[in-house]
């Protein structure tokens, strides 16, 4: 049980970085386009991993919070727009998920 909950969450997650990244990308259409195909790519990863075994699931979806993270970073930090609060947030909800992937 616990797991299919967690799943439920990890997908939301990558469902709703797909949908930021559009709207995003609908708001400011010049700006960023590549670091929104990454965060799409890496939903798309997360979703996939669903259908598989909770290993390659819990390892594709570690791999792609991971990879939120390292994106929003450079993203921030290469148009000079970190929001350090933003980033530590972000930091402590993937943490939260990572460990709940990790107790699975």
């Amino acid at each position: 049980m616990v797991n299919i909950v967690i799943r439920i969450i990890i997908d939301l997650y990558a469902i709703l970085m797909i949908v930021a990244s559009f709207q995003s990308i609908h708001n400011n259409p010049k700006q960023s386009i590549p670091f929104h195909l990454i965060n799409l790519f890496i939903s798309l990863l997360i979703l996939s991993t669903s259908f598989f075994k909770l290993k390659i699931f819990i390892i594709g979806s570690i791999i792609g919070i991971i990879g939120y993270q390292l994106t929003a970073i450079y993203r921030g930090i290469s148009t000079n727009n970190l929001h350090i609060r933003h980033h530590i947030i972000r930091a402590v909800i993937s943490f939260i998920l990572i460990t709940g992937l990790l107790l699975l």
